[in-house]
């Protein structure tokens, strides 16, 4: 990803991923905003948080993928990460998701994504950002 004057690299995400209603998730967008983000560069990610945010599978497929890496990690998700009354660090909107797709239900999540606002989808996939990117930092250090 290039910004004027400076450039990430890319991060790889499947191409072959579509919601689970056959909507299209923006592969490219979402591998610019990882690749960003573990670069630490703020103000990329930033301008393209907001560009995920106005994108309701896109913003989905990251809550999906910030729940996957933890499962993997910890073998399920804590309820801080899914129940909207637990509390903890873990901000509503990604509880909201995260808790709508916790059985595996990622058709009710993508649809739960989709009925927020794109504050409300920027505030769930900042979040979800900030896990998946700790996660991948975590692994990368191995």
């Amino acid at each position: 990803m290039v910004n004027g004057d400076h450039e990430h690299d890319g991060f790889e995400i499947p191409l072959d991923y579509v919601d689970p209603a056959g909507r299209a998730v923006d592969h490219r967008l979402l591998g610019d905003f990882v690749a960003a983000a573990v670069a630490g560069c703020r103000s990329c990610r930033d301008a393209l948080l907001t560009f995920v945010a106005e994108d309701s599978p896109t913003t989905a497929r990251l809550v999906e993928l910030a729940c996957i890496s933890t499962r993997e990690r910890l073998g399920g998700l804590p309820a801080t990460m899914t129940e909207e009354h637990a509390g903890g660090p873990v901000g509503l909107e990604f509880r909201r998701l995260a808790g709508a797709g916790v059985d595996g239900a990622n058709s009710a999540m993508f649809d739960a994504c989709a009925r927020m606002d794109s504050a409300q989808r920027r505030a769930a996939a900042d979040t979800a950002a900030g896990i998946l990117i700790t996660q991948l930092r975590m692994g990368l250090s191995h």
